[in-house]
């Protein structure tokens, strides 16, 4: 199972789950289950700064080689859920 296939089962367990619950709280589980697996809302290239993107469609998610430098790997620098 690749990870985003564990993130899609995770998002539908909880929806399962939370049948009935108030959308906020729907919100928040999901929100704090995508923020447990590591998902983050920007990523940039420490090589060039880059963010990855290139005129059509993005797919990042299917390379971790920058479009821009070729070069491998990005960071996290927008959490999505920011640290109180």
């Amino acid at each position: 199972m690749t990870k985003q296939e564990k993130i899609m089962a995770g998002v539908d367990k909880i929806m399962w789950e939370a049948i009935g619950d108030d959308e906020g709280v729907i919100a928040r589980n999901i929100m704090g289950y995508l923020h447990s697996q590591g998902v983050v809302l920007k990523v940039d290239c420490p090589t060039c700064g880059g963010d990855g993107r290139i005129q059509k469609f993005m797919d990042r998610t299917f390379s971790n080689r920058c479009p821009k430098c070729n070069g491998y790997g990005y960071v996290a620098v927008e959490p999505l859920v920011e640290e109180k």
